[in-house]
């Protein structure tokens, strides 16, 4: 078993993850020429000096650094000779720093990578919703070296045991993902999230994430949705390696060391006693090590009115999941076919939500009334500039 850790800058923090089963850990620029899927302003803000000492440090270290081109759409610059030669100057900077791995959300950087810089390995993205076994091995012949699987497939154990047989390139299960099941967002949110960090685009690092307010209003309106996720806990990875899969993938990249330090710590040790949130990053309950807003990214009074920006900050509510409340889940809903069924006539996840997820229905209340407010007043114009 070995993890791919989410990077958050911190070169203290690279001597402990041997202890840890770490193998690699992953990160990028806030903003680069192709662009990620975090929005910049949640992120630490390092350049490209601090890159190169933290691969350094990574190295020395015997681990492996990933860097992320993952944004699913450049808007076209690549098809360009402008963004040709940009591209390939940005790949050679990586390539001379010793980036071992890129990971990449278009078919188009895959290649373009296996042709200038064969040397360095290629990773399908998450956003690349790898979930057959056709998807998979399309991107295998075209040479890439490790595949993200899609979140969906996450508690589908006849496909996930049917695609480790299939292809040879490693598979890799991203274990403390918050997407909702199967959600209708997830394109649309991954191309704007993008575009956001782009340096070429009109945004520059602002962003609003209209998606996340979708979601959250989901998960808010109906809690069961917390327990539908597609996370994994540290008690349940055997089930995966029992199936062939040894690679786990662990966020977030805008989260502090202790954060990530807790994370990887009880995935290592695969078990915790506590709560779910404490390892899988909802970002609006109360949880301990949350990100730093980079407050100049959000200075746009070209884009969104000032006073909005203060009003529809964050909004946070307690919550609990007692993770141990939930031992026997995953061996229940495991195989269940879920995208066949459908929530309505299934209670399953119904009946874990009740005895695992606690919250007020003050608080929800309230957070709900927040994020209802924020989606309207996208929807009507209410913020933007006149």
């Amino acid at each position: 078993m070995q993890f791919s850790l989410a990077c958050n800058w911190d070169k203290q923090f690279v001597a402990e993850l041997r202890q840890y089963q770490v193998k690699d850990v992953f990160g990028k620029l806030p903003l680069d020429i192709i662009g990620g899927g975090r929005p910049a302003f949640l992120l630490p803000q390092i350049d490209r000096p601090a890159v190169e000492d933290y691969i350094r440090e990574v190295h020395a270290h015997d681990l492996e650094f990933t860097y992320l081109l993952n944004a699913p759409c450049a808007g076209g610059r690549e098809f360009t000779s402008e963004g040709h030669r940009e591209l390939l100057a940005f790949m050679g900077w990586l390539s001379e720093i010793g980036v071992d791995r890129i990971t990449v959300g278009t078919p188009f950087l895959l290649q373009f990578i296996k042709r200038h810089f064969p040397h360095i390995q290629v990773a399908a993205s998450v956003y690349c919703h790898v979930d057959s076994i056709r998807k998979a091995r399309i991107l295998e012949d075209m040479g890439v070296d490790l595949i993200t699987l899609s979140q969906s497939l996450t508690r589908n154990s006849p496909v996930l045991k049917a695609l480790r047989k299939a292809v040879k390139c490693e598979l890799q299960i991203y274990v403390n993902n918050t997407c909702l099941h199967e959600c209708p967002f997830q394109y649309y949110h991954a191309n704007t999230v993008g575009h956001s960090t782009e340096i070429h685009g009109s945004q520059r690092g602002f962003f609003i994430d209209y998606c996340y307010s979708l979601c959250t209003l989901k998960r808010l309106s109906d809690p069961v949705e917390f327990i539908r996720g597609d996370w994994v806990r540290p008690e349940d990875l055997h089930y995966y390696e029992q199936i062939g899969y040894t690679l786990f993938k662990l966020a977030d990249r805008k989260k502090s060391s202790a954060w990530l330090r807790r994370v990887v710590s009880a995935y290592s040790r695969r078990e915790y006693c506590g709560n779910l949130v404490d390892l899988v990053p909802f970002g609006f309950a109360d949880e301990p090590g949350s990100e730093q807003v980079a407050g100049e990214l959000l200075n746009r009074p070209d884009l969104v009115k000032r006073d909005y920006l203060k009003s529809c900050a964050g909004k946070r509510f307690p919550l609990y999941i007692d993770n141990k409340a939930l031992d026997g889940f995953l061996e229940e809903i495991m195989g269940q076919h879920c995208e066949l069924v459908g929530c309505r006539s299934c209670t399953i996840c119904q009946r874990w939500a009740e005895r695992s997820v606690r919250t007020t229905e003050e608080s929800n209340q309230e957070a709900l009334a927040a994020f209802d407010s924020k989606v309207d007043n996208l929807i009507d114009g209410t913020l933007w500039p006149s």
